[in-house]
């Protein structure tokens, strides 16, 4: 080994120890932002959809029962980061949501993870985003297969009585501050 290698190797070496001796050294790295949505496994009859696993968005068809016409679609959502989800239908519709619950359990669950802001919106023109929901950061770790480190969200659609049928696609998206 040349001389030259040898007294890189011993400064590079003191100026680590220095460094962890003082407290100073120091490793981060940005972790991008990230989650997903998923249907519910018990969703009723009048609820067919898709959603492909670790991706921002759902695709549902709804259908109201002839006796009632509010249709509830249950989320499971996951995130890194504060999010926001946007809905957008085919038809005029009025959606609410109801309160987030753990998805099963709290244990890889931000402490504030179901302290969403919801935003009751009524779909009038058929194609339109709009912003129903904004939370904080969901998952403390886990991935997209770890039970408890998701929010359930329950939408509940009102169909007016003229419409019978209505595709609804929800989206997840970040905010950049």
């Amino acid at each position: 080994m040349s001389i030259r290698v040898l007294v890189i190797l011993f400064l590079s070496a003191s100026s680590l120890a220095a460094q962890v001796s003082q407290g100073g050294f120091q490793i981060s790295a940005r972790i991008a932002r990230g989650g997903s949505l998923a249907l519910a496994a018990a969703d009723p009859e009048g609820v067919q959809g898709s959603a492909i696993p670790g991706l921002k968005q759902v695709q549902v068809r709804l259908r109201p029962s002839t006796g009632n016409r509010i249709v509830t679609v249950t989320l499971i959502a996951r995130s890194n980061a504060p999010y926001r989800l946007a809905v957008k239908s085919n038809a005029p519709l009025r959606i609410s949501v109801t309160p987030a619950t753990p998805n099963g359990g709290s244990a890889h669950l931000m402490p504030d993870a179901t302290n969403v802001r919801a935003v009751p919106i009524e779909l009038v023109e058929a194609l339109e985003e709009v912003t129903i929901v904004q939370g904080p950061r969901i998952s403390s770790g886990g991935n997209d297969v770890t039970v408890d480190n998701a929010i359930r969200l329950a939408l509940e659609v009102e169909f007016p009585q003229t419409v019978f049928e209505a595709d609804l696609i929800v989206t997840m998206t970040f905010p950049e501050n």
